[in-house]
């Protein structure tokens, strides 16, 4: 397969028209992830194995630990579906990173927090309620938890309830299990 029919064929295989790649998501709830999958990955072999594709590569590769455990509900079909039409480059690699979304585990969390209320790590007690999240920062203020909460929601730490007040008497702990689950 070439590479130029990858929008065609990514379409067709997905049972969605080509004009609505770029409207549909992968959280939309319209494709069955396993089968997504298996759809990339059979594209994905075919351009490998045509030999007249510029400088093709495998964009989630079997040398990661869990490659698909990094997708991105929210980018759009049509980012995938560039993905396995442009040649592995700086362009491939900023769609691979629209496409993805880095795994976030509790330490790094942890370590988040420790820098933000100026403690060593060691300091950090992950039991604590979130509502006795005090910054620095914020003079220590007994409401600048919400502050740290916002902090996370721009780096795209999402998963919680909507209301706030719902996360003030959970541990640490527990929010940090909304974020990495």
């Amino acid at each position: 397969m070439n590479q130029k029919d990858v929008y065609k064929v990514f379409a067709q295989k997905l049972g969605v028209k080509q004009m609505s790649l770029q409207d549909s998501k992968l959280s939309d709830g319209k494709i069955f992830i396993e089968y997504f999958k298996q759809v990339f990955r059979l594209i994905n072999k075919e351009i490998l194995g045509n030999r007249h594709n510029h400088n093709p590569t495998e964009e989630f590769s079997n040398k990661s630990v869990s490659p698909w455990s990094y997708l991105n509900p929210d980018a759009s079909l049509l980012d995938f579906a560039r993905l396995l039409a442009i040649p592995a480059s700086r362009s491939a690699a900023n769609i691979r990173a629209q496409c993805t979304k880095p795994r976030v585990t509790k330490d790094f969390l942890k370590c988040f927090l420790a820098t933000q209320l100026e403690k060593d790590i060691k300091e950090i007690d992950l039991n604590m309620k979130v509502r006795e999240i005090r910054l620095p920062v914020a003079n220590y203020n007994k409401h600048s938890w919400v502050t740290f909460i916002r902090w996370c929601e721009t780096i795209g730490f999402k998963g919680h309830p909507e209301n706030l007040d719902d996360l003030a008497d959970i541990t640490v702990d527990e929010l940090f299990d909304f974020w990495t689950s």
